[in-house]
């Protein structure tokens, strides 16, 4: 009898630890992002700044400290707050989001539940510098007279626990939205797909760091492709040379991709196998 009760205790242990694993797997971005904008509804003057600073910062490329760097945002997509859908900065739309649901009482949310979160990893050449990529599904459910769907899926892309897309599909076809296919793929060890789908990042923005660095990868290991230790260090080096990150580059530590590239280049040119 004791031995049956320690079993049924370890099974209900298993049970409660992995429920709880399940539950911290969301990023804490998502659960700051919607609470705030659920609050907005009912938010006094001072809140209402306050809230809408804190989404500004749920973005990549903000934190607490920045309220003076003159950071305007990342570029996400607003088909929230207009009807005609538009590309802004991402301070623009939460200054949006501020005034239809704070000022003009146009728009309210009134659920949303986070169903999953999917995490992958890119190519890497070592674990320093390197971050999760995550996208979790949300169903929203959205009421006022700006919101162009009272129940929809949103599907946001989140690097590192900072929000860098925001859309309304499991994939856009955009230079972000393939960086996390390609990490997805990847993480499923499906390397051709992978390799085609940085390759195909780099016909849209031939200098996009990350995707230069992860085909340096992928390409001296032989992963997806045949293993190819001079195209490699082609690859690399021409990541190690670029001086200025492309647009979407903002999402990913442009310096360190450089430095990674740079120490990767390094290894394969003195190394005796070349």
């Amino acid at each position: 009898m004791k031995d049956f009760i320690n079993e049924i205790l370890t099974v209900l242990t298993l049970l409660l630890t992995a429920n709880t694993s399940v539950m911290a797997e969301h990023p804490k971005v998502v659960t700051d992002y919607y609470d705030s904008i659920k609050r907005l509804s009912d938010s006094n003057e001072q809140d209402a700044f306050d809230l809408t600073d804190k989404i500004m910062c749920c973005f990549a490329g903000r934190s607490q400290d920045d309220r003076s760097s003159g950071f305007s945002g990342i570029n996400i997509v607003d088909n929230l707050t207009t009807s005609h859908p538009d590309t802004v900065p991402s301070n623009v739309f939460a200054q949006r989001l501020q005034r239809a649901i704070h000022e003009k009482k146009e728009l309210r949310l009134d659920k949303c539940t986070t169903l999953e979160s999917q995490y992958s990893m890119q190519p890497k050449l070592t674990d320093e510098g390197e971050v999760r990529l995550c996208q979790t599904k949300v169903e929203t459910s959205y009421s006022g007279t700006t919101s162009l769907f009272n129940k929809r899926t949103e599907y946001l892309g989140i690097v590192d626990d900072k929000i860098v897309t925001i859309s309304l599909n499991e994939m856009n076809m955009d230079v972000v939205g393939l960086t996390f296919e390609a990490a997805r793929l990847f993480t499923l060890k499906k390397y051709a797909e992978a390799y085609a789908t940085y390759q195909k990042i780099l016909s849209m923005e031939p200098e996009n760091i990350n995707a230069l660095y992860r085909l340096g990868i992928m390409t001296s290991k032989g992963k997806g492709t045949k293993k190819n230790l001079k195209e490699a260090i082609k690859l690399f080096d021409k990541a190690k040379s670029l001086v200025r990150p492309s647009k979407s580059d903002r999402l990913f530590d442009f310096n360190t991709l450089r430095v990674k590239a740079d120490e990767a280049w390094y290894h394969l040119t003195h190394s005796s196998v070349v």
